[in-house]
């Protein structure tokens, strides 16, 4: 059992409004027609962001990349509809050219180190890199973090101050191969600590909470540096199914 925490809405908007309590009715309605008719809505989405990026609207235009991003990556395994990794990758600039034109240089680098094997994402870092060198360095730990979960969302990591110390909240997602019609699984975990010099933290979930009664044996060090966190589990922690907390976060606040 995991004790509640509030989640970050994120979830692509595709997702907005879909029950995650699906049932075999459910199932049954998305056959392959289905699927390839919203496979073939792809070039639409970008459309529709393209013209809204124009136009200087960049919150709707994030909108529209991101059913981009998650279709895209939802659909490459199609017969039907070829879906390649550079369709994708394309999908991923146009996300982090809206953040770059907002100015938010590190979620923009976040959305181009998803694929930055590709010309077009080594590019626009190259643009933006002397600038993201130019930012003030961060003198505490507070901010966020982000990994990447896909279909357009994020495993975060957020720090907050809080007296002499901080709450740390994390929020992980993982989506299935129909995830893009029924949603994520979903975990999370929140706690208050120190985070020293040496930047070592750890969660330990059976002292987190003593009124609930935690299943399993389960403890996550966190290794904090100024630009990012890296994450390690040890033992049971009971999220979501399939969903880890586990790797590499970079800073994006």
């Amino acid at each position: 059992m995991i004790p509640k925490t509030k989640l970050r809405n994120n979830l692509p908007y595709v997702l907005i409004g879909l029950n995650l309590l699906f049932t075999a009715q459910v199932h049954a309605e998305i056959d392959d027609r289905r699927v390839i008719a919203d496979c073939k809505k792809i070039p639409s989405y970008a459309r529709a962001g393209n013209a809204a990026y124009q136009k200087g609207d960049y919150v709707t235009a994030q909108k529209h990349f991101m059913n981009q991003v998650a279709w895209t990556e939802a659909c490459h395994f199609s017969d039907e509809i070829k879906v390649d990794s550079g369709a994708r990758a394309t999908a991923y600039n146009n996300m982090a050219l809206t953040y770059i034109r907002q100015g938010d240089l590190l979620k923009a680098k976040a959305w181009l180190m998803i694929a930055p094997e590709d010309k077009k994402s080594q590019y626009n870092l190259k643009l933006i890199a002397d600038k993201i060198a130019a930012l003030p360095k961060p003198t505490i730990y507070a901010g966020e973090y982000w990994q990447y979960a896909g279909l357009g969302n994020w495993n975060s990591i957020e720090v907050t101050p809080k007296g002499n110390k901080f709450t740390i909240d994390y929020n992980g997602y993982y989506f299935g191969i129909m995830g893009i019609y029924y949603g994520p699984n979903m975990g999370q975990f929140s706690f208050v600590s120190t985070i020293p010099a040496d930047g070592k933290v750890q969660y330990d979930q059976s002292k987190a909470d003593k009124e609930i009664d935690y299943s399993g044996d389960c403890k996550v060090n966190m290794q904090f540096t100024h630009a990012d966190v890296t994450v390690e589990t040890d033992g049971d922690c009971g999220f979501g199914h399939n969903v880890s907390a586990d790797g590499n976060y970079i800073r994006v606040r």
